[in-house]
């Protein structure tokens, strides 16, 4: 029998984790999930003629929002995505298809970003009215004429009250449509509108009036300032949450001015000759709570000139050794700078701290060539310096450096409530929360012949999908609801309420042509489970991206027939294609990268194989509230 995955040898391993190398984006599609039709379609971008980027504009994803760039005129689709030609500057209006008036609300330069090398990078750039101008200056990274506080508020008023969509709970289940019915009402203002139509909220009022009237008898009221800037932040954790990398693959190199460049996290200090290469590889959920793993490698070395033996001399030779998220409360603010205390503990209580720089568009970069080339700057445009990541390490070696880390897998904001059925849209067969166990294997074929042999102690990990998408453990297999990851007493059964823990999150929800609807999780075990007995084998692993390697390879959970007990799992089609097999994959973070200097090669290859593997079976637990 032959194992049902594409098994990766080691110099597969490190080819599939040094891409990073050339480039610092998300890389390819992250939201490649579900394609959305278009609707009202007047002219789109050609991908075959012109140089295309797409961005999702967001308060709650927005469905219907007029938009228009060089010969481009279109509507945000289902997901409130827009394409446009590259470096673009695109006008957002609402606009009846066959309306005389519109209401512009602002204008936004679309620029692909790209990697450390400058060259483009395929991603999705996410839009919020804070993103928008009031006119485009010749040099577009000033904020000279960014819309004030009043106008994003009440930009995100005339959204919401737009909104025919209704708001539930469930977060995830939220989006705002607008439709062209409610956009023609438009048409009963005196003239077109633009950008200062936003300024002054009386004003405001006063003039959309007769448009608020008819909107009224639907049932809408405008909402007050306070309430819907309230209702775009509970929105806004969403666009932060995904899967973050600092690959500890280093090259290095300098700079016109002499200056050294290194991508990732190395450490130095001009004391002596000692250096630390940090590997940081998370998770940020839906609640905005980290799940992650860490390894540092520490050598004295010289690296006066830097190449390609550096991978050589510090990853193929020196052991590792682990790194503990300090809270998780780690990650970024919404403005995309670095929470105060991003800090990792190494295994002698030594702190690792990154202590500056700021998330934007996937990257976080660490000094001011990678940050021009990423974002497309010239050289006289003003860069702020405090952008740049800087992280330091205290204890019993002291070490700073740079930082950089890249957004290597997003999330969709927006869940289709035909496929994500809660109690909140589905009152009579809800799915979610739904309680699932998986059986894993790794691919150790040595040991145990050809199939692989199991994870853990009795190799199945318990697991809980929640209602607003986050993935927790389910260590008893007991389905039991939680309050602040904590179990809920069941007053029928025994009240001995264990601690669940956070493993990751659902990215999107799509309909695949072939097994119907699916759900792509993200999964991670992090330190917790050192100590927890059943746990302590699945520390390490994760499954539905790749370290080192952005978009995949990704995972679904296919639940067409979940009322029936049936659900299967497999590696999504488009990775099935690369070459991964159907099986979905699971690696172990930690385990492979020590594997890397493993010696000799025959115990090498051992190790490399058990930290990898596969899913050989999931099942729909008997405790789950649909089969009851």
């Amino acid at each position: 029998m032959k194992l049902p995955f594409r098994l990766l040898a080691l110099p597969a391993v490190i080819s599939v984790l040094t891409l990073q190398l050339t480039g610092c984006g998300e890389g390819g599609n992250n939201l490649i999930d579900p394609v959305a039709e278009q609707i009202n379609t007047i002219t789109t971008c050609d991908g075959e003629k012109d140089l295309c980027t797409s961005g999702q504009f967001i308060d709650e994803p927005v469905v219907g929002l007029n938009y228009s760039c060089n010969q481009v005129q279109d509507v945000t689709d289902k997901d409130g995505v827009f394409t446009c030609p590259n470096n673009s500057v695109v006008t957002f209006y609402l606009q009846a298809e066959k309306g005389k008036h519109r209401i512009t609300l602002g204008l936004y330069r679309i620029k692909a970003i790209g990697s450390i090398s400058g060259t483009r990078q395929n991603a999705l750039l996410q839009v919020t009215p804070k993103d928008l101008l009031t006119g485009i200056s010749s040099q577009d990274n000033t904020n000279a004429n960014n819309t004030s506080e009043t106008q994003v508020a009440n930009i995100l008023r005339l959204l919401q009250v737009m909104d025919n969509d209704g708001s539930a709970d469930t977060n995830v289940l939220n989006r705002i449509v607008i439709s062209d019915a409610d956009k023609s009402q438009i048409d009963l203002l005196k003239s077109d509108f633009g950008v200062n139509l936003f300024a002054d909220s009386a004003n405001f009022e006063k003039i959309l009036d007769p448009l608020l009237v008819e909107i009224a008898k639907k049932g809408r009221t405008l909402p007050t300032a306070e309430v819907a800037t309230a209702r775009f932040n509970r929105s806004l954790p969403i666009l932060q949450a995904g899967v973050y990398e600092v690959s500890p693959f280093i090259t290095g190199g300098s700079d016109k001015a002499g200056n050294r460049l290194y991508t990732g996290m190395v450490g130095e200090t001009t004391q002596s000759l000692e250096k630390a290469f940090e590997g940081i590889f998370f998770i940020i959920d839906r609640d905005a709570k980290a799940i992650g793993l860490g390894l540092e490698w520490r050598d004295t070395l010289n690296i006066a000139t830097l190449d390609s033996t550096l991978l050589q001399k510090i990853l193929l030779d020196k052991a590792p050794t682990p790194l503990t998220f300090a809270s998780q409360d780690i990650g970024f603010e919404i403005t995309g700078n670095i929470k105060p205390d991003f800090k990792l503990f190494a295994e002698n209580g030594d702190t690792i701290e990154i202590t500056q720089g700021i998330m934007t568009k996937g990257n976080l970069l660490g000094n001011d060539f990678f940050y021009r080339n990423v974002y497309g700057l010239t050289s006289s445009d003003t860069v702020d310096v405090k952008n740049f990541g800087k992280w330091r390490r205290t204890g019993t070696l002291a070490l700073e450096g740079t930082t950089n880390m890249s957004k290597v897998r997003d999330t969709s904001p927006y869940f289709d409530g035909a496929i994500w059925k809660t109690k909140a849209n589905s009152p009579t067969t809800p799915i979610f929360p739904l309680h699932l166990k998986l059986t894993l294997r790794d691919s150790d074929t040595t040991t145990c012949k050809d199939i692989g042999c199991p994870v853990g102690i009795d190799n199945t990990m318990g697991i809980s999908i929640l209602e607003n998408g986050n993935i927790i453990t389910d260590i008893n297999d007991n389905c039991r609801p939680v309050n602040n990851m904590i179990e809920v007493a069941d007053p029928n059964k025994p009240s001995d309420l264990l601690e669940e823990h956070r493993l990751g999150l659902v990215s999107a929800v799509f309909q695949d042509a072939t097994t119907g609807p699916a759900i792509s999780p993200i999964i991670m075990v992090d330190s917790w489970a050192k100590n927890d007995p059943k746990w302590k084998n699945f520390y390490g692993i994760f499954m539905g991206v790749q370290s080192g390697a952005a978009g995949g390879p990704k995972v679904q959970i296919n639940i067409a027939r979940v009322l029936d007990k049936i659900v299967t799992i497999e590696n999504q089609k488009d990775d099935q294609e690369a070459g991964s097999g159907v099986a979905a994959i699971w690696t172990n973070y930690i385990k492979i990268l020590t594997a890397l200097s493993t010696k000799p090669v025959e115990k090498q290859t051992l190790e490399v194989n058990k930290a990898q593997g596969y899913i050989s079976k999931i099942e729909v637990q008997d405790c789950n509230t649909f089969l009851q």
